[in-house]
């Protein structure tokens, strides 16, 4: 799980795949409760990391994994259905997802945050000031929860996604505050260094732009 999560980093998508395979096949073969979690990560972040929003991946089944696992897939699931276009399918997973964590929550931190992210995202698509605002409070949320290491949960940081819907919105300085908060909770990662270069550019700081296209270089050298 975490040595495909830095295969991800480097931007070596094929071996990122490669493990995902290996651990369904295994989910396959012991039905353990366990196997089944991780397949549930792998599978995430993979789906998240290589906004591979369209993909066909081997379905997990749900029954009994972890709750943080059940979380991120559902978040996953749910973002992709929201880049694809299909709303209805995004608020069905948003359904599940607070229905879960009502249920799970109090136990496991990442999944109400991971709830009020999917509900931004979709609220940004009609009302984007309303959608805004939701993501800052999943952001919030996160900042108050303690720093961890290896991959994160929830399984997409709130302040990038916070970062990126800023930058769609042309919000570049704003943007480049919620990568940089991102970053401060996860130093290095690709996508929070992507979002600031591009929200960096986009606010006409070409030099923070390109401190941070040097700094994607050195991590993805060995990339795909």
């Amino acid at each position: 799980w975490w040595l495909q999560y830095a295969y991800l980093q480097q931007g070596r998508m094929d071996e990122a795949r490669r493990w995902l395979d290996v651990i369904t096949e295994d989910a396959r073969k012991s039905g353990s409760s366990l196997a089944r979690s991780h397949q549930a990560y792998l599978r995430s972040h993979l789906r998240i990391e290589g906004q591979l929003w369209d993909a066909d991946l081997p379905p997990v089944e749900m029954e009994g994994i972890a709750p943080r696992a059940w979380g991120a897939h559902a978040l996953a699931e749910g973002i992709a259905a929201v880049k694809t276009g299909r709303l209805d399918a995004a608020k069905d997973w948003l359904a599940k997802l607070q229905r879960y964590s009502e249920k799970h929550g109090s136990g496991t931190e990442s999944l109400p945050i991971a709830a009020l992210e999917l509900e931004g995202l979709i609220l940004a698509q009609a009302d984007a000031e309303a959608g805004v605002a939701k993501l800052r409070e999943a952001a919030d949320l996160e900042s108050g929860t303690a720093y961890g290491y290896g991959p994160p949960f929830p399984v997409k940081p709130s302040h990038e996604l916070v970062g990126e819907v800023l930058l769609d919105l042309g919000r570049g300085a704003e943007a480049a505050e919620a990568f940089q908060a991102s970053l401060l909770r996860a130093p290095r990662r690709a996508l929070s260094v992507i979002g600031l270069r591009d929200a960096a550019a986009a606010a006409g700081d070409l030099a923070a732009a390109d401190r941070m296209a040097q700094e994607l270089t050195r991590i993805r050298t060995a990339g795909d």
